[in-house]
């Protein structure tokens, strides 16, 4: 795994031991980057299941002022944090070594963009339905993401909205092989407090 563009490009990053974690595909992550390119610049990006953090990396090499990385695996958690010594991007990272909704709660400063890749072992339909749906109820009623921000979400599979969302608003939704990714945006203005 690499760092596609940017200042760090080409640098290559260290990945998880074991099973439990999956990069996103090279498609699905240039996608991605194509599509906020021209809003990245100092932007608050926060990495949501993060793993080896390639996400979270690769927006601060493509300049992102800062990232927030969270993930529960112990295994994650160390190669992240190889990762960000390897950059040499301390001073503009925060690791967060916990479960999601633990570490959402802790957090006080608003991001512009968020990407969320949930663990496809988490495939149980209903399981992995009920995570997104509660991931979407939580930012669509919290402040942790900016009026105007972007939501990212990546499924391995085809997601229908469950919830009935007041501020955000599902905006795109593309296929890229066995992988979806969705951008959910939040309404400016909506006085969450």
């Amino acid at each position: 795994m690499q760092i596609v563009a940017g200042k760090f490009k080409g640098r290559l990053l260290k990945a998880p031991k074991g099973q439990n974690t999956r990069p996103t595909s090279a498609k699905l992550r240039a996608a991605f980057f194509n599509k906020i390119q021209n809003v990245i610049e100092d932007v608050r990006f926060l990495d949501l299941f993060s793993g080896s953090g390639a996400i979270g990396l690769e927006a601060l090499s493509r300049g992102a002022s800062h990232a927030s990385f969270v993930d529960s695996n112990s295994f994650a958690i160390q190669s992240l944090k190889e990762n960000i010594q390897l950059l040499k991007v301390e001073k503009e990272s925060t690791v967060y070594p916990l479960d999601i909704f633990k570490a959402l709660k802790k957090m006080t400063t608003p991001f512009d963009i968020i990407y969320a890749d949930p663990p496809y072992q988490l495939n149980q339909k209903s399981f992995k339905t009920l995570y997104i749906n509660e991931l979407l109820k939580f930012f669509d009623h919290s402040s942790l993401l900016k009026d105007g921000g972007s939501l990212f979400i990546e499924e391995g599979g085809k997601y229908e909205v469950q919830e009935e969302l007041r501020h955000l608003s599902l905006v795109d939704e593309r296929n890229y092989g066995s992988s979806y990714l969705y951008e959910f945006v939040k309404s400016p203005s909506s006085g969450i407090v």
